[in-house]
């Protein structure tokens, strides 16, 4: 069902294996004419991979990631034009091994991932709206927006404001925390969670939620006073599900108004 979003996951997995198979067989001493054709099938695998997850998280931007690229596919018109007896000799070193890794680690996590959560992103939520949209897949769209964020961030300053965000992504994560919830920060104090869980479980999660959100507060030193203070953290929040709409823009549209509506009764 999930597959194309997953298969970005699966990749990293499978490229991994690949790096420490061919250090595996890299390190047998006594290399025999097999060990040396699946140190080369297996660097030859790596190379189509690795030039596949280049394409698919492509920043032109950065010129480091750009001649890599190029030198993957350096290195694959050169297999081509290579013997069979001469592509024994054709070697990946550790270093572009290990290096190769790290870029692609490194720009997965930049396109999918909200660097201070760590929690998904909005590309990837969007992404992933698109995908169970089109598989015709009954879900469930929940937005939150954290009360107050601003106020915060004015008395106590943005370090305050990103720990009381550190902390509600904790607290999703830990009550959302099944397969079937994809948690992402969009931006600021927003929040989202496509979940595929029905609506009575997702009520009683949401009813959860608030309940630990009222026993969850943060000590800080207000630098204007000098004094001791308590933060506490409350959200707006509202779900939509995917059956209810005739498009993907309603019911997104849908659920952020009402997440707004339930924003202002909470204040």
């Amino acid at each position: 069902m999930l597959e194309k979003i997953e298969s970005q996951i699966i990749d990293i997995d499978w490229i991994n294996s690949l790096k420490s198979k061919i250090l595996n067989l890299d390190a047998i001493t006594a290399k025999t004419e097999k060990n040396i054709i699946e140190i080369y099938e297996t660097q030859e695998e790596l190379i189509r991979h690795l030039k596949d997850m280049l394409t698919k998280y492509w920043l032109k931007e950065d010129n480091k990631f750009k001649k890599l690229q190029q030198n993957i596919v350096k290195k694959m018109r050169l297999m081509k034009k290579l013997n069979n007896e001469q592509k024994h000799y054709i070697a990946i070193s550790k270093k572009d091994i290990n290096s190769s890794i790290s870029f692609i680690r490194s720009f997965y996590d930049k396109t999918t991932k909200d660097p201070l959560t760590k929690l998904w992103n909005e590309e990837f939520i969007n992404n992933l709206l698109e995908i169970l949209w089109e598989e015709k897949k009954e879900f469930n769209l929940i937005y939150f927006d954290l009360n107050n964020l601003k106020k915060t961030n004015d008395t106590y300053w943005h370090d305050v404001g990103d720990m009381l965000i550190k902390k509600f992504a904790e607290l999703l994560k830990l009550i959302f925390w099944e397969e079937k919830n994809y948690i992402a920060r969009l931006h600021g104090d927003e929040f989202c969670i496509i979940s595929l869980d029905n609506k009575t479980e997702i009520n009683h999660k949401i009813w959860k939620l608030l309940k630990w959100l009222e026993n969850t507060k943060l000590e800080v030193i207000n630098e204007t006073t000098n004094k001791k203070e308590k933060i506490y953290l409350s959200t707006a929040y509202w779900y939509a599900n995917s059956k209810e709409w005739k498009n993907i823009q309603d019911l997104i549209r849908k659920a952020d108004k009402r997440m707004y509506e339930n924003k202002l009764k909470t204040k």
